[in-house]
């Protein structure tokens, strides 16, 4: 079916295939928005964390394995979204 499940009355609302991603847009855009771009989430924090999250042996929701996937999606794809919404954040910005 079609649509958004938001349970929750909202003055914005969010979406996102994966929720990790629209955090680190939301994130990035208060970043861009201060200023501060180094609180950006960078690539090789998220690969990082990822690869602890086998160590530590967290489970990937979806399929129920260890492995450094979110929600099926592979460790490379995540590390390229940050990457991108990193990008996005940077050239919003005048004289970056």
């Amino acid at each position: 079916g079609g649509g958004v499940a938001a349970r929750t009355a909202t003055d914005v609302l969010v979406t996102a295939g994966v929720s990790n991603w629209a955090c680190y847009a939301i994130a990035a855009s208060l970043a861009a928005r201060r200023r501060r771009l180094e609180l950006l989430h960078r690539p090789e924090d998220e690969e990082r964390l990822l690869r602890f999250g086998v160590e530590i042996g967290l489970l990937d929701a979806l399929r129920g394995t260890i492995d450094a996937d979110v929600d099926a999606i592979p460790l490379a794809s995540h590390v390229a979204m940050v990457e991108l919404i990193g990008e996005a954040a940077r050239r919003g910005l005048p004289g970056e």
